[in-house]
C-alpha cells in the first residue's frame, strides 16, 4: 500500500530560500514550474487580520516572496491574496499591508473579494456561497497555511485555510448554519472540496499555542510541513501539538471522505516531526472526543465551561464584533456585550478582535490557555 508523502523541513524565516528550494524538490514542484509558463497561479497564505509579521497571526511573509518568485520566474501569472475574516471596504489591501503580505507579494497582490461568484455547494448546511473566482478557477492553487492552534476548530493548518475561499458575510452563514463543533468541522470540509489545492506548504517556523488563532502563545517549532494532500499535512500537524488527528473534527470528516489518509501509519513523513512537548490546547475544548464522556460530564464541563470576557482597557468600541457576530448575539453598547442565549461559542469575535479584548475566562481556559 503506498503512503501519503509529507516533508518537514528543517526551516528559518531568514533562510527560507533554502527551505523552499528543499520542498519544490520535495514535492516534484519543479517539473510544474518547467510547464507553467503563462498558467494562472493563485497563492493563497493565511490573512487573518491587520497584525504584524511578529505577531505571527498570519503567514510570514518570507515563505510568500520566495514561492511567488519560484513561480513568477517561471512564467505563470501569479495572484496573492485571502478573504480575512474582517469585511468592509479596503480590509484586503489593510490586512496585506500590515502584515506584510503585500510587499511580499512584489506586486501580485489581488484583492480576492473583487471578483466574487456564488456557485452550489453540496452540503447539509447550505446549498450556496459566494467565493473568490480567481481562486477557484486558477490552474494551480498554492495554500500557504499557518500551524496554530483554534479556539473552535482545535488546530487550522491546510484544510481551515479554504476557509478564506469564501467571500464577504458568507463565513458568518457557516458559523450561523453550523453551530456545533462536529457540524462546522464537516461544513469545513465541504467548502475545502470546492477547489482543493494542488500543493499545501505550512508555516510551522514559528507555531502558536493555547488560545489561538490570534491570541495564543508563539513558541519556535522550526519548520515548514510539505503535502500535495492537504489532510496528510494537517495529521503530521496534529501529531505535533500532541493530538489524534482523526480526533480533530474536520480531519476525521476529511478522512470519512476518502480526501487522505485514515491513519498516521499510512503517512510516509520525510524529515523529522516530534511532538513538542506540553503543547497547551485551546483552552475552549469541551467534548467527549478528548476525554471520556463520563469524566467530561461530571468533572471538566463543570471546570471547563468558558465564557468570553471583554477587557474594557484594550477594548476600543470599533464595533468588529457586533458586525460579525454570526446569530446577532453580540450587542452594542458603550461597550459591547454578549446576549449569552444567542451566542453559540463560535469565537468570531474572540478571532476578529485586533486588540485581544475578548478573553478566553474558565479554570481550565487559564490552565490551557495561557499556561
Amino acid at each position: 500500500m503506498s503512503r501519503e508523502p509529507v516533508f518537514v523541513i528543517d526551516a528559518a524565516y531568514e533562510r527560507m530560500s533554502e527551505a523552499v528550494d528543499k520542498v519544490i524538490a520535495g514535492l516534484g514542484i519543479e517539473g510544474v514550474l518547467s510547464t507553467i509558463k503563462g498558467k494562472k497561479v493563485f497563492i493563497k497564505p493565511n490573512m487573518l487580520g491587520p497584525y504584524g509579521p511578529e505577531r505571527h497571526v498570519c503567514t510570514h511573509p518570507s515563505l510568500v516572496r520566495e514561492v511567488v518568485r519560484r513561480f513568477r520566474e517561471s512564467g505563470a501569472e501569479v495572484m496573492v491574496g485571502d478573504n480575512p475574516g474582517l469585511s468592509g471596504y479596503g480590509v484586503n489591501e489593510r490586512v496585506a499591508r500590515k502584515s506584510g503580505i503585500m510587499e511580499a507579494s512584489e506586486g501580485c497582490f489581488y484583492n480576492a473579494a473583487s471578483e466574487p461568484r456564488q456557485i452550489q455547494i453540496n452540503s447539509r448546511f447550505f446549498s450556496n456561497m459566494v467565493v473568490s473566482e480567481r481562486m477557484l478557477d486558477a490552474d494551480y492553487l498554492i495554500s500557504l497555511p499557518k500551524m496554530k492552534t483554534h479556539s473552535l476548530t482545535v488546530l487550522t493548518a491546510a484544510l481551515k485555510n479554504m476557509f478564506g475561499i469564501l467571500v464577504g458575510g458568507c463565513k458568518s452563514r457557516v458559523h450561523a448554519a453550523a453551530s456545533d463543533p462536529k457540524d462546522f468541522g464537516e461544513a469545513l470540509v465541504d467548502i475545502y472540496q470546492v477547489r482543493v489545492p494542488d500543493f499545501h506548504i505550512i508555516d510551522a517556523v514559528v507555531v502558536m499555542e493555547g488560545n489561538g488563532p490570534n491570541a495564543g502563545r508563539l513558541r519556535p517549532a522550526g519548520k515548514l510541513i510539505a503535502s500535495g494532500n492537504g489532510l496528510a499535512a494537517d495529521m503530521v500537524v496534529s501529531s505535533m501539538m500532541n493530538l489524534e488527528p482523526l480526533r480533530v473534527h474536520h480531519l476525521r470528516r476529511a478522512a470519512e471522505r476518502g480526501l487522505g489518509p485514515n491513519s498516521n501509519s499510512e503517512l510516509e513523513i520525510i524529515g523529522e516531526a516530534k511532538p513538542l512537548p506540553r503543547f497547551r490546547l485551546p483552552g475552549s475544548i469541551r467534548a467527549p472526543e478528548f476525554i471520556s464522556s463520563l469524566v467530561n460530564r461530571y468533572l471538566y464541563n463543570p471546570l471547563g465551561q468558558t465564557k468570553l470576557k471583554l477587557d474594557k482597557n484594550r477594548c476600543t468600541a470599533c464595533g468588529i464584533c457586533v458586525e460579525h457576530c454570526p446569530t446577532g448575539a453580540m450587542q452594542k453598547g458603550e461597550f459591547p456585550w454578549i446576549d449569552e442565549e444567542r451566542c453559540i461559542r463560535c469565537f468570531c469575535c474572540f478571532e476578529l478582535c485586533t486588540e485581544n479584548a475578548w478573553k478566553i475566562q474558565g479554570l481550565l481556559g487559564r490552565i490551557r490557555g495561557r499556561g
